[in-house]
């Protein structure tokens, strides 16, 4: 079985742009987002939807399919750029961003993806804090949870540097969350960002996961993506511990953030499969 089964670009409508994300993603206008995916030899999209206009999801499935690739996840990250925050401190901010949550479950259901949640739980100014943090989450990911597993998908929670979120910063507490809540609707997922910037090691971030991750992020701290760019990470290494801690699943890499754009990112996607899939 392939470690990476499945190479996914992060990707949105072109709109995002006036959003200014922290990562570069690949943005074009609905209609040619997915054959310009395949055009640079991607599986599929990771899509970030406008959270306040997100896209039908029979056209997204039908653009998909007319290009020959798939939409494996769902990230829910625009949901943070546009002051939306599941653990907000502001109750009814709360409430209204739980439930454009949901709509992106529906339409991750309805696509046959999962959700990616990350930076949609909010950071250090606008997330709740203290005493009520625990059962804030607790109530909240129970919820998002149960609305996935009716929908036919599950939420990925994903560790995180703590500039982006104010809480769960290490595999280790993104999996007692999910072992908490029990709930097919809730699972989790890694990022190198992640591993290299917070975990201890990436073994110990691996093992942490206890095989339960079924997705990973796959960036540089500089944001570029496998086998390009000044400054690389230990792919090698990272590939050696997926397989000795069980982890098999896809990956989404961003695009380059300079140079030859489409070049460099079908290198990346070279390398990704050549790196981080069967036998080494």
């Amino acid at each position: 079985m392939n470690l990476i089964n499945e190479v996914l670009v992060f990707s949105s409508t072109d709109d995002v742009v006036a959003d200014n994300f922290v990562v570069p993603i690949l943005a074009e206008p609905l209609e040619r987002l997915a054959a310009r995916a395949a055009d640079l030899d991607f599986d599929g999209l990771e899509f970030l939807p406008n959270p306040d206009d997100i896209p039908d999801a029979a056209r997204l499935k039908s653009l998909a399919e007319d290009a020959g690739i798939g939409i494996g996840v769902i990230n829910s990250g625009r949901l943070a750029v546009r002051g939306y925050a599941l653990l907000h401190h502001d109750a009814d901010r709360r409430r209204a961003s739980i439930d454009i949550f949901k709509k992106l479950i529906d339409l991750a259901g309805a696509l046959g993806a999962r959700v990616g949640l990350g930076m949609a739980r909010g950071d250090s100014s606008i997330a709740i804090s203290g005493p009520e943090l625990p059962g804030v989450m607790r109530d909240v990911f129970g919820e998002v949870a149960d609305h996935a597993e009716r929908a036919g998908t599950f939420v990925m929670l994903e560790p995180a540097d703590p500039g982006y979120v104010a809480a769960i910063l290490r595999v280790a507490e993104a999996a007692e969350q999910v072992r908490e809540i029990a709930s097919p609707g809730l699972s989790m997922m890694l990022d190198t960002y992640q591993l290299d910037q917070v975990e201890d090691t990436y073994e110990e971030g691996f093992a942490a996961a206890e095989g339960r991750a079924t997705h990973i992020h796959l960036y540089d701290p500089k944001h570029w993506p496998p086998g390009v760019g000044p400054e690389r990470l230990d792919w090698q290494r990272i590939r050696n511990a997926m397989e000795r801690y069980n982890f098999h699943g896809s990956g989404s890499m961003v695009l380059p953030p300079s140079g030859d754009i489409d070049a460099l990112a079908r290198q990346s996607v070279a390398f990704i499969r050549d790196t981080l899939t069967g036998d080494a």
